[in-house]
């Protein structure tokens, strides 16, 4: 089994509360997470990180990491909850939909250069993950729910 790593809509402290006492049952109930963005597609954590570089070419925005917009809940040797700052948020809440397949190529070439592995196919699980992430964060902002990001071994 891989890594997991997975944003959710929700309330911040029950997520980390949740991942903390390993409650994966309680963590994916209903009336916890009100909406999921799963990339646990075979990346590492700073991977995120050059997603969220590629996002400013869809945005007329300067690009941001993902990393230092996190505020630790929870962080073990095996699984953390972190929340999501409200910039960061914003960052991901300014891209438009339509960007979603061009985002995730150039993402995975961004990939591919870092690692230099051989050709790294777009999957539909990556564009649902991208799309999901950008769907969440617009929700985040309408229905004034934090965005937590976990992650799990």
């Amino acid at each position: 089994m891989g890594l997991t790593l997975e944003f959710y809509l929700g309330d911040s402290d029950v997520i980390a509360k949740a991942v903390e006492e390993l409650d994966l049952e309680k963590l994916r109930s209903i009336g916890i997470i009100k909406g999921m963005a799963d990339f646990s597609l075979h990346i590492e954590p700073n991977d995120l990180d050059l997603l969220s570089h590629q996002l400013d070419q869809h945005s007329n925005q300067q690009a941001i990491e993902l990393r230092p917009h996190l505020r630790v809940l929870f962080d073990d040797i095996d699984r953390g909850a972190f929340e999501v700052d409200d910039e960061w948020v914003s960052y991901v809440l300014a891209v438009p939909r339509a960007a979603v397949r061009n985002i995730t190529e150039s993402w995975f070439n961004r990939i591919e250069q870092k690692y230099g592995d051989e050709r790294i196919e777009v999957t539909e699980a990556a564009l649902k993950a991208v799309d999901d992430l950008l769907q969440l964060c617009r929700r985040a902002k309408t229905e004034g729910q934090p965005v937590s990001h976990v992650w799990f071994l």
